[in-house]
């Protein structure tokens, strides 16, 4: 210990002495902290972008008074419609299935084509056996009313197609019937010249016309169904010709004046009896 040190007394650093004896030994030296190695550099982490907004909506946008872009919207979403999940079919309609046998409707619309015999729409009569019988059937299979309406749909195709195929037949049956009438109706005349049957005819409503009437043609017309029609049309021109029938004739019972065309060949036929 220091010998001029006393307990309390201020140290001078002038005054210390320190006994080599008692001095401690060199303190070992601490060996040195090996070097940590250099941490790697953590890479920097993008930045998160800010999320999308939603699409708008027609609603929304009509809201906000703002017109719409080209961008698509998103469509809306009826709350009370479940959604259709991609490869599944969407739900079926709800089908309707009338209690009674009368409550059925068979109305048809009226752009089916098909027409009555008046021209109208054609539409099924309510005491047709026909519409009893597919009501009962409805009933005891209680058959949906949209599936009635489509096989509805079905018949009167159905019928589209048969009444066509008839009328085609009877406009051929028909062409093949004049075609044949007009053949017989040819002949050749006096000079050897060819008369064909629709000259014959052109003839005969030439003559006509000149003993009744321009009025009357069209009545002989619609008479003349064959060529047995033509021939007598032929030979009441050929009495008139001969001075025989005709208009102001030698009594009341030749006058064929004022009465129409049906009248006239009444009155011809009595008198070439």
């Amino acid at each position: 210990m220091n010998k001029y040190l006393k307990f309390g007394t201020p140290v001078n650093p002038f005054l210390c002495y320190v006994d080599p004896a008692a001095a401690p030994a060199a303190v070992p030296a601490v060996p040195a902290v090996p070097a940590v190695p250099a941490v790697p550099a953590v890479p920097a982490v993008p930045a998160t972008p800010p999320a999308a907004e939603p699409p708008a909506t027609l609603a929304a946008v009509a809201a906000e008074g703002l017109e719409p872009t080209e961008a698509p919207l998103a469509p809306e979403i009826n709350p009370e419609t479940p959604p259709v999940v991609e490869g599944e079919e969407p739900p079926a309609a709800e089908l309707t299935i009338p209690e009674t046998a009368d409550a059925y409707d068979f109305t048809l619309p009226d752009d089916t084509g098909l027409k009555d015999e008046k021209g109208d729409p054609f539409q099924f009569a309510s005491d047709d056996p026909l519409v009893a019988k597919a009501r009962a059937l409805a009933v005891e299979h209680k058959m949906p009313q949209e599936t009635l309406t489509a096989m509805m749909g079905v018949y009167v195709e159905a019928m589209k197609d048969a009444i066509s195929t008839e009328n085609a037949s009877r406009t051929e049956a028909s062409d093949t019937r004049r075609a044949d009438a007009l053949a017989e109706l040819a002949y050749k005349d006096a000079a050897g010249k060819d008369i064909s049957g629709e000259d014959r005819i052109s003839k005969t409503l030439s003559g006509i016309s000149e003993l009744f009437g321009a009025d009357d043609v069209a009545t002989a017309r619609d008479a003349m169904a064959g060529p047995k029609q033509v021939l007598f049309f032929e030979k009441i021109i050929k009495l008139a010709n001969e001075g025989n029938i005709g208009k102001g004739g030698t009594s009341s019972a030749d006058n064929l004046d004022g009465l129409s065309g049906e009248q006239k060949l009444h009155a011809i036929r009595s008198r070439s009896k």
